[in-house]
């Protein structure tokens, strides 16, 4: 809702060069810190929501540097891929009893495999593999960052998104991993 707020009011914040700043700087601090936590959390939940966090931090890093349109555009991939990983881990939590450590849950590849081909899929659209829909907004934003003089912002945005594509793979790794499991298909 905030990026919705800021993007619609872009006229106000554009006046204002301090709280563009700003934006920047949370912005970076934030997906920086939920970059991190997503890789020290073993909680699916926890490790899903930090990620959001992340992403958010980055459309807040759009918005500060005036590319407004495009952080629509990155919301709007955003939440279509990220609402396929909660559908399908809500799935895989549901199944397995409400368990949610990804240190336990494991074999979803086998036991349900529509389920780990949909967080495949999502985690694959997200992570901005060439010329799918999660690409052209990573792309666009890293040449806007270029071309504005922020190439700091720029690096911290690409060490931000491999700790995000890290921590999907550990995450991935854990719960399709071939080990026996209590995962009661329904």
């Amino acid at each position: 809702v905030g990026i919705i707020f800021i993007s619609k009011f872009s006229f106000i914040f554009d006046q204002h060069f301090v709280i563009k700043q700003l934006m920047i700087y949370v912005g970076l601090l934030t997906t920086m810190y939920m970059s991190f936590m997503a890789l020290r959390f073993n909680n699916i939940k926890k490790i899903i929501a930090c990620l959001t966090a992340s992403s958010t931090g980055i459309m807040f890093i759009t918005c500060g540097i005036g590319a407004y349109s495009l952080a629509m555009l990155y919301f709007v991939c955003h939440t279509f891929f990220k609402s396929l990983l909660f559908l399908a881990f809500a799935y895989l939590i549901s199944a397995m009893s409400g368990e949610k450590n990804i240190n336990i849950i494991g074999g979803i590849a086998k036991a349900a495999p529509k389920v780990a081909d949909c967080i495949w899929i999502s985690f694959i659209f997200a992570s901005g593999f060439p010329f799918l829909a999660g690409f052209f907004p990573k792309i666009a934003l890293s040449w806007t960052l270029d071309n504005s003089g922020h190439i700091v912002t720029s690096l911290i945005l690409a060490l931000s998104g491999i700790m995000n594509i890290i921590a999907i793979i550990r995450m991935m790794g854990f719960c399709t991993a071939d080990k026996d499991s209590k995962f009661i298909v329904t």
